[in-house]
């Protein structure tokens, strides 16, 4: 039976997740937009990466910004 089918008749039953644990917490601060508080590959990431193109800035942007809302 297709699981969207048992679904639709309450047979399939997801958990809410167990003991969740918050590890991670990324402030901005407001003056000079820096972040803190990012894992440590992170900022390996944001540090070495060198955006190539437009499209490349917009993503990382994009990912910046929704973490800081």
């Amino acid at each position: 039976m297709p699981i969207r089918e048992l679904w639709r008749k309450g047979k399939l039953r997801i958990s809410p997740p167990q003991d969740p644990i918050h590890i991670t917490h990324v402030a901005v601060d407001c003056e000079t937009g820096e972040y803190s508080g990012l894992p440590k590959e992170w900022q390996e990431i944001l540090c070495n990466h060198q955006p190539d193109d437009e499209e490349s800035l917009k993503r990382v942007l994009d990912i910046l910004n929704f973490y800081k809302n």
